[in-house]
């Protein structure tokens, strides 16, 4: 199981690798959103507010927040000229869009580390799990510019980000006489209800991350469980939502 959820994520983290830098032509999953962000470039000291808008060839930064009222662009004055072509005949240093807001991700956990308990050696679980995930996410635009046969200097996008916040969802766990101190004489899948904290980084629509968390069994034989109240951590993937 463990082996089968790697090679998965191996996969799903090839096929968006293709994505980490767009040309221009090209699906731009990678460019930001219509909106309100933070400008970092070599030409100002400072950070500073614009408001961008974007299409699959184009990149537009407006000064903000004189030519935005936070519903429409009012009175649109000169564009920022240094970053309001997609071609330039001269290679510029580049420049990062930031932004943050709330995020929302479906989570899996491809496997939990527990520590030693009551004797029993620390394992590395695969059990099948899902959960939601809410935090703060940053994203960060890195937009730069590379020399095409052509003479000129093509711009490519890569973008990232990263989110702190907490998780909750339900998995499953193997219950047996040694998990439970010889207390149970069977076997079976118990439920468990699992919460915690998580940190995740995000590539496109994919999110990874490290995750500390307690599993509360949802059954009678959750007070003979050598795990009740016992943290663990783990290894997450998942989809960003919004």
């Amino acid at each position: 199981m463990v082996v089968t959820r790697v090679l998965l994520f191996i996969f799903l983290m090839a096929a968006y690798a293709g994505t980490g830098c767009v040309e221009l032509g090209m699906i731009a999953d990678n460019q930001p959103e219509d909106g309100v962000y933070l400008l970092e470039a070599p030409q100002y000291i400072c950070e500073r507010e614009v408001y961008v808008e974007s299409s699959e060839s184009d990149i537009t930064l407006w000064p903000y927040p004189e030519s935005f009222d936070g519903v429409d662009i009012l009175n649109l004055p000169a564009r920022l000229a240094d970053f309001d072509t997609a071609f330039i005949l001269q290679a510029e240093e580049g420049f990062k869009l930031k932004t943050g807001g709330f995020d929302i991700d479906v989570l899996t956990v491809l496997f939990k580390y527990r520590p030693v308990s009551s004797g029993f050696p620390r394992q590395l679980n695969s059990d099948l799990s899902g959960a939601i995930y809410l935090g703060y996410r940053n994203d960060i635009y890195r937009v730069g510019y590379e020399r095409i046969p052509a003479g000129y200097y093509g711009r490519s996008i890569r973008h990232f980000g990263y989110s702190f916040g907490v998780f909750t969802g339900i998995g499953s766990t193997a219950m047996n006489s040694w998990v439970t101190n010889d207390f149970l004489s069977s076997e079976y899948d118990g439920m468990v209800w699992m919460n915690g904290i998580a940190g995740l980084v995000g590539i496109g629509e994919i999110t990874v991350g490290i995750v500390l968390g307690i599993d509360i069994l949802l059954d009678d034989n959750r007070k003979h469980w050598i795990y009740r109240n016992k943290p663990w951590t783990g290894f997450v993937v998942g989809i960003n939502l919004n």
